[in-house]
């Protein structure tokens, strides 16, 4: 039950990881090609829509475990400017890698297809 759970988080440490060091190689790229600007402006791009993409996903799975808990009242949530929002680019992406994922041929393991389905509903 809880490997799922250990998988996702080392999956995505390893992934935060290997951004941040690309991350790193492609800032010296730029200083060395004189372009500070564009890469401080391009940075500041990405590192927003990156904290959107995590937030996202990470109001997701706090909304499947608000419904059962009952944390949040639905109330606070629909006064929120930007939970609904949010939670939104966190929904689009999922079902996006998803869709790539079945078009790929393979097959989808049951604990993706139930959160699809997750996904769809809301």
């Amino acid at each position: 039950r809880y490997i799922n759970i250990a998988a996702f988080v080392i999956t995505f440490l390893i992934i935060v990881v290997v951004v941040h060091l690309a991350a790193k190689l492609l800032t010296k790229i730029a200083n060395f090609a004189m372009l500070g600007f564009l890469n401080k402006t391009a940075g500041g791009i990405f590192g927003v829509v990156k904290v959107a993409i995590i937030l996202g996903a990470l109001l997701v799975f706090f909304e499947r475990v608000n419904e059962s808990a009952g944390m949040v009242k639905s109330d606070t949530l629909q006064e929120s400017v930007l939970y609904e929002p949010i939670k939104e680019i966190g929904a689009f992406v999922f079902s996006q890698v998803l869709k790539e994922k079945e078009s790929e041929g393979d097959p989808l393991p049951q604990d993706v297809l139930r959160a699809e389905n997750f996904i769809t509903k809301i």
